[in-house]
């Protein structure tokens, strides 16, 4: 019989000191390596992602050089493109084609043209029109349209 039944069936209780297990201690540098580590890897994770999105950045910035240049290519060519128009319609180099194809052509005779003028007229003369505007307003104009020689 162990000593703390033995007690209960006397009726007189005794002191038992009952063996208490102390937990293992543990040293007090292995709590502060897990913190120094736990902050190693912080700032590590936080390097990297700044190291990854300057990569980024730089890869970016590329991109858009390359795209300027090509801008700055296409601007030329349409510049370039505009002065060969410019030069291929302009009047001598089309008379040089006309004397150099024998194509028989002459210059345009001032009296074969004619012009169309836009007048204002009196109410009196004037034919009313109807014009419609982008406010859907209906109002009345008056205009003639004179051919001159």
């Amino acid at each position: 019989m162990n000593t703390y039944t033995r007690s209960l069936k006397d009726g007189t209780e005794t002191v038992v000191s009952t063996r208490q297990r102390q937990p293992e201690k543990k040293p007090w540098f292995f709590a502060f390596a897990v913190k120094i580590i736990l902050m190693c890897a912080f700032i590590f994770g936080a390097v990297t992602c700044r190291v990854m999105y300057n990569a980024k950045i730089e890869a970016l910035n590329k991109e858009a050089t390359k795209i300027q240049m090509r801008i700055r290519k296409i601007n030329l060519i349409t510049a370039n493109l505009r002065n060969k128009r410019e030069e291929l319609t302009a009047y001598p180099y089309i008379s040089a084609k006309i004397k150099q194809y024998n194509l028989g052509l002459r210059a345009a005779d001032y009296r074969q043209i004619s012009y169309l003028r836009i007048i204002d007229m009196p109410e009196k003369r004037a034919v009313k029109r109807h014009v419609v505007s982008s406010e859907r307003k209906y109002r009345e104009h008056n205009s003639a349209v004179a051919s001159i020689r």
